[in-house]
């Protein structure tokens, strides 16, 4: 059997032989590489099972290519470089926008490369994972019945958690559930208020119909326990539109604080999940100590 069916593949688009060959000589061992000179031939590639992607920045669509592949890798499972030696931050930002996922610098430097290769396969790994992340919530349906979900770790929710690992930190987490199954148009309207309510760095992930996970960095938990309150009393209060006129709607807010690993974001929603289930519709009561200063809500 060959040795290369057990290799990741690496697409590597470039037309200068020095780059293939340095790629050859120092990633063949690690990765089963393709070639490609141009865009045709690496939208020709992308039949195969890729697991990374090279552009030679100085190809004349290299920027073009990067926004094609990365529109046909939303969840951003395939990484991909772009080899340049151009440190103008304009330059690359236009390439981020384009959906490069970083930049080796040329010439190549081996330890580089290997260092950025291993942390975009991590990353990558964890997508996947959270991709396949199920979050059982027991609706209040008649039927009692069971609703799967997924919750997605976005790509700014992944670098939240990456920030708060390295600067060990925590990060605190909102279950917010719906008390009575709403219409579809009410769950946007909560979702979207929602949204004002909160500070800039603040992330919502949406799970199923009629409940959202909120991510909130930098404060402790008792804080959280606050915002959680005053978000709570603040959609109760509003009046939604519907075609019967102002809808109210109650609301259950569970708090839990995680440190930046998939394995606590699984344990995390456990935690919050059960809490949820034993809430009634009002009774998330927190004393609010007068000479605490919170951040809004």
């Amino acid at each position: 059997m060959s040795r290369s069916i057990h290799l990741p593949t690496l697409l590597v688009v470039t037309d200068n032989a020095s780059i293939r060959f340095w790629i050859k000589k120092h990633l063949d061992a690690q990765f089963f590489i393709l070639h490609a000179k141009n865009s045709s031939d690496a939208m020709q590639a992308l039949s195969a099972n890729l697991n990374l992607i090279f552009i030679d920045a100085e190809l004349e669509e290299a920027l073009q290519l990067s926004a094609q592949l990365s529109q046909m890798n939303q969840n951003g499972l395939i990484p991909i470089f772009l080899i340049t030696g151009r440190l103008k931050k304009s330059f690359r930002d236009q390439a981020k926008a384009c959906g490069v996922t970083d930049f080796l610098t040329a010439p190549l430097d081996l330890e580089e490369v290997r260092t950025k290769i291993a942390s975009a396969q991590k990353n990558a790994s964890m997508r996947q994972k959270t991709e396949d992340l199920a979050l059982k919530i027991q609706t209040p349906l008649p039927s009692n019945a069971s609703l799967k979900h997924k919750t997605v770790l976005t790509d700014s929710a992944l670098r939240l958690f990456a920030r708060a690992k390295k600067e060990g930190k925590s990060v605190t987490l909102l279950l917010l559930k719906i008390d009575e199954h709403p219409s579809t148009k009410i769950t946007s309207l909560v979702s979207s208020f929602l949204q004002t309510l909160l500070r800039p760095n603040d992330l919502i992930l949406s799970t199923a119909e009629g409940k959202e996970v909120i991510l909130l960095p930098d404060i402790t938990a008792q804080q959280a326990k606050i915002v959680a309150e005053r978000l709570r009393t603040v959609i109760q209060d509003h009046p939604f539109p519907s075609e019967r006129g102002p809808q109210y709607v109650t609301v259950s807010i569970a708090v839990s604080s995680l440190d930046a690993s998939e394995q606590s974001f699984h344990k995390m929603l456990d935690s919050a999940t059960k809490s949820l289930k034993t809430q009634t519709t009002t009774n998330l009561i927190i004393s609010l100590d007068e000479d605490n200063d919170p951040p809004r809500p």
